[in-house]
């Protein structure tokens, strides 16, 4: 009997990078439908000592370089060496996919190769298209070229791929494909936070990601700039920053020294925090607060803030990019800023800021009782795409 989804990938374990994030959630959402599920990812190393298999709650979790003692190192993004030796441990014949996010092109076609040779059915699990980010040439050309091969071609030589947003499932229309972005296991005690709140007497919103090299991808600049606006028309505010430091910060925009300065006290970069405590301090604020740019790659993903901040049941304050607005309904369960001019921006902070305390309740109370990511919401869609997925071999 084929039950073992393999699900393989560039994340790091345990929870040290949203992807990990993702695809620990994603493994209970398959363990639920009656799969075991075998993660195969980067292990940290302890005391110079490299980590062949962990366990992650409940599941297996293998080096993605090196899963085994008596197997050489390898390099996953040419080589799947690693992967063949996973799929030879727990028996061929016992593989029903292998669902490779976010892969090197070079490898993931390897794998295709691999799958269709051994009646394995391969998923290419697609959250990013990446675009340009910073000055380095090298590094972009090669990650462009990566980028374009994978999506463009070997995806849909796999055939099967899951997506993160609407605009990628109308990109590969006609091929299998299921909009699965995120999905939460509700019940697990990480997720189980105070259902009780007060609002801040200093309305308190919160930032937690890595926002791209030069502020690509989050552009904390902007809104930096539309709360200094409001600073100097006296509104109090506190924006908490986990995910960078200041200087981070400044090493991309040292023209904000001055403002950041004059707003210390309201803005508090908290730098690199353990999952666990940075949604401890989102569980506490206000608002979850981010903005992105309008373009191809926000389009082509989603942000992991919407989903942790609906799990614990927080409003989002953003633009609405991706799949946004099918999630977060304004002046509901949370604000859609129009755009991204600064204008849009500073008037939507005040409208959040001056929001009566029953109605700040109110949206809250939204938020958590009715959770869009919810593991059990995405069952059905899930099974019927990995049962396309066999049957297609």
């Amino acid at each position: 009997m084929r039950n073992i989804i393999v699900y393989v990938g560039g994340f790091k374990f345990p929870e040290q990078n949203a992807s990990a994030v993702r695809v620990r959630e994603n493994a209970w959402l398959l363990h639920s439908l009656g799969y075991e599920t075998v993660l195969v990812g980067k292990l940290p190393e302890y005391n110079g000592n490299v980590t062949y298999k962990i366990k992650v709650d409940s599941f297996d979790a293998y080096d993605i370089r090196h899963p085994f003692p008596d197997c050489r190192y390898s390099l996953y993004t040419t080589s799947i060496k690693s992967i063949e030796d996973i799929v030879a441990h727990y028996g061929l014949n016992k593989i029903a996919m292998i669902i490779a996010y976010n892969y090197p092109a070079i490898a993931l076609h390897k794998l295709v190769v691999f799958g269709k040779k051994n009646n394995i059915a391969v998923a290419a699990d697609i959250t990013e298209w990446y675009g340009w980010e910073g000055w380095r040439l090298d590094r972009n050309l090669k990650r462009l070229f990566d980028t374009q091969f994978r999506i463009r071609y070997v995806a849909k030589k796999a055939g099967n791929i899951i997506v993160a947003s609407q605009y990628m499932r109308q990109f590969y229309e006609g091929y299998n494909s299921v909009i699965w972005p995120f999905c939460v296991h509700t019940e697990l005690e990480r997720w189980q936070f105070s259902k009780e709140y007060t609002s801040n007497t200093i309305c308190t919103f919160v930032y937690t990601g890595s926002p791209g090299i030069g502020m690509s991808k989050d552009r904390l600049n902007l809104l930096i700039e539309a709360f200094n606006v409001l600073h100097d028309e006296n509104i109090s505010f506190r924006y908490i920053i986990q995910g960078i430091t200041k200087e981070q910060y400044l090493n991309t925009f040292r023209s904000h020294r001055s403002i950041l300065n004059k707003m210390d006290k309201s803005i508090v970069f908290k730098g690199r925090v353990p999952h666990k405590e940075a949604l401890e301090t989102l569980q506490k604020a206000d608002y979850s607060l981010f903005i992105r740019p309008n373009n191809r790659v926000s389009h082509a993903g989603f942000p992991t803030k919407v989903m942790e901040a609906f799990t614990v049941g927080v409003p989002t304050v953003t633009n609405d990019t991706s799949d946004i607005a099918s999630y977060v309904r304004d002046d509901e369960n949370g604000f859609i800023i129009p755009d991204i001019t600064l204008e849009s921006i500073v008037k939507t902070l005040k409208k959040a800021i001056h929001l009566p305390e029953n109605r700040r309740k109110e949206i809250r109370e939204n938020c958590r009782k009715e959770n869009p990511f919810a593991l059990k919401r995405f069952q059905e869609q899930v099974q019927h795409f990995i049962m396309n997925a066999r049957n297609s071999i």
